[in-house]
């Protein structure tokens, strides 16, 4: 069995992605080893973009910014908890994009969060696609056990479990296990379904597929749950808007398309091709394995022309 390190090198990822990736699980390890409960619950301070912050919100921002910082091959990153992009003092030419601890509203429930990063091999500008330039896209799982993946268009997806010492090599994360898994569907904003046709369309579509309803309200843990064993996890733009484009869900979407799957926002656009406007801009998504992109995304279509 390999280890993350290992796996990196024989899979032939440039060092400096390498480096990235393996100071990125480290840090992980580091956060989740000082998980504690009542870190998790909200406090009254509000990030850049609005949310309500926990401790672990600004624990986690610290610990991944000190470590990006420190990487020779960052040149600038972005938090959602950050209001503008931040410089760093290497000549490095990749940036980072993260969320320190996404799932914050049901992470004090103990259920599975984590952190999702994407990797550009330069930094975006506002006016360019959102996944323009993005090289890779990775996550990782604080569940019972830790755990890390990421993704790379040239090899796939990947997992990797943390043993206590090293994280050791899972297996792929695709959509070729045809008879595995009977499939998932993750409905983020159910509650649209209240007051939309379409929404409940599509919600008896997923059932008619014979797919179980699965939705935690982490959207990393959703999207792992659709790679490992398929289905669809959409989020309708609703009041907000839908979930932040740089730090959700092109990072995500851009694991998903890796994989083999489809990731579109509500008008039917690639995610990697939605023109990024402002730091923090939010966007629907939907994430569907194939063989039922087309019925689905039809119906996802019907859902975002009542918005």
């Amino acid at each position: 069995m390999a280890t993350l390190k290992e796996h990196l090198i024989e899979l032939g990822i440039d060092a400096g992605l390498t480096s990235i990736l393996l100071d990125l699980a480290k840090v992980e390890v580091e956060i989740y080893d000082s998980i504690r409960m009542r870190d998790m619950v909200k406090r009254g301070d509000t990030n850049a973009t609005g949310d309500t912050q926990s401790a672990l919100d600004l624990t986690s921002e610290e610990l991944i910014a000190k470590t990006l910082d420190a990487n020779s091959h960052v040149c600038s990153h972005l938090s959602e908890e950050c209001v503008d992009l931040k410089t760093c003092s290497a000549t490095g030419t990749y940036f980072v994009s993260y969320d320190p601890y996404d799932g914050g509203s049901v992470g004090d429930a103990d259920i599975t969060v984590g952190s999702i990063f994407g990797v550009w091999s330069e930094p975006p500008m506002l006016g360019d696609a959102a996944g323009k330039n993005i090289i890779c896209g990775a996550y990782t799982l604080w569940g019972p056990n830790l755990a890390f993946a990421f993704a790379t268009r040239e090899y796939g997806a990947f997992w990797y479990e943390y043993d206590g010492s090293e994280y050791q090599l899972i297996g792929p994360l695709n959509f070729d296990q045809e008879g595995l898994h009977k499939g998932i569907f993750c409905p983020g904003d159910s509650p649209a379904m209240l007051t939309s046709a379409a929404y409940e369309g599509l919600f008896k579509y997923a059932m008619e597929q014979k797919f179980r309803l699965r939705y935690t309200g982490c959207c990393m843990t959703d999207t792992h749950h659709v790679l490992h064993k398929k289905g669809m996890f959409w989020y309708p733009p609703g009041k907000k808007g839908g979930l932040r484009l740089m730090y959700e869900a092109v990072p995500l979407g851009f694991m998903v398309i890796a994989a083999g799957g489809t990731a579109i926002d509500h008008t039917g656009a690639n995610l990697l091709e939605v023109p990024l406007n402002e730091w923090h801009q939010r966007s629907s998504l939907m994430f569907v394995s194939p063989g039922y992109e087309k019925e689905a995304t039809e119906r996802f279509l019907e859902v975002g022309k009542g918005n």
